[in-house]
């Protein structure tokens, strides 16, 4: 006797339709976790870099408070100042050799970071090649809320539902019973004959055992679609967060580049030139210099934040946040 059961309710379909869904959701994670990735690499090139400019930045600096010194111990020697003005300038010396040793250090750690990214045990390189500038353009806040729409973790959130949805589907298929058909022959030893026989058989669903599965199914899907609109919401605000410090950063290095930095160069120059004429004070030419790398260093730091910012909002919205006249 040969036996054949036939599915009934849609069964094969919502098993097909399960199978399909956990594909979508694996497709989609793996893309968010590649896209995640390029992000991580990438603001690990900018750290790398803006801690390379920032060693150059502070090696500038060990080249202004020696040049500083070597015009104190001049006019020390000419009996024009008190030696404790010189000590002030080896002092200034000292901090400026400190400093630059721990861009050292940061620059090193930054650049092992970067290549542990790579897959690299030990940075085979010394530095990177690349600039902070131009700083990109950002598409419109409507772009983002579509691009936001179409993101991958939004992908991978909307197939996790569809997914559930068709696990319930399945449940419920799974309650309408099979047929089975059978066919075969059978020997009367009695009558001393062979007949054929076919039967019909469907099982009677009295106690219903996929109820409990169902009601399971049903609750999963209710908590995935709980998920989606968290997920939504919470990288809704993680976009505008990121939005927020681009524009702030953009700004303020605009204003620094155009207005703050150039002046604070006049105000370094102008006292150094004139303490060696002996003009200013030593506390004067220490004070410009100092507001001079302080400025420096606040402009390298919006640089970063700026690139930062739009390396989070690619990661969120899954496309890189430039205008069309940067794609050209």
């Amino acid at each position: 006797q040969l036996a054949e059961r036939l599915e009934l309710g849609g069964k094969r379909q919502a098993r097909s339709r399960v199978a399909s869904s956990a594909v979508d959701v694996a497709s989609a994670e793996q893309l968010a976790k590649r896209l995640a990735l390029q992000a991580e690499v990438s603001d690990a090139f900018y750290q790398a870099l803006a801690a390379q400019q920032r060693q150059q930045l502070n090696q500038s600096e060990l080249e202004l408070a020696q040049r500083l010194r070597d015009i104190a111990s001049k006019r020390l020697a000419a009996g024009k100042v008190a030696p404790i003005e010189q000590s002030k300038a080896m002092v200034a010396e000292a901090a400026a050799r400190l400093a630059l040793n721990q861009a050292h250090s940061e620059q090193r750690a930054a650049l092992q970071r970067l290549a542990s990214l790579l897959g690299q045990r030990q940075a085979d390189f010394g530095s990177v090649a690349g600039q902070l500038l131009p700083l990109p353009p950002l598409m419109s806040w409507p772009q983002l809320q579509q691009a936001l729409q179409d993101a991958p973790e939004q992908q991978r959130a909307a197939h996790d539902v569809q997914r559930h949805q068709a696990e319930v589907e399945l449940q419920r298929a799974l309650r309408t019973p099979d047929i089975t058909l059978s066919a075969g022959v059978k020997r009367d030893q009695l009558a001393g004959e062979t007949m054929a026989v076919a039967g019909v058989s469907i099982p009677l669903p009295l106690f219903q055992p996929s109820q409990g599965n169902l009601r399971e199914a049903l609750a999963r899907a209710d908590k995935a679609q709980a998920e989606q609109q968290a997920l939504y919401l919470r990288q809704y605000s993680q976009l505008q967060q990121a939005l927020a410090r681009f524009h702030n950063a953009r700004d303020e290095a605009a204003s620094l580049q155009q207005q703050v930095l150039p002046a604070a160069e006049d105000a370094q120059q102008l006292a150094l030139r004139g303490y060696e004429l002996g003009k200013y004070s030593l506390i004067e030419v220490l004070s410009a210099q100092r507001r001079l790398f302080q400025i420096r260093h606040q402009y390298l730091r919006a640089l970063l934040e700026t690139r930062r910012s739009a390396i989070e909002i690619q990661r969120i919205s899954g496309v890189a946040p430039v205008a069309a006249s940067d794609k050209e």
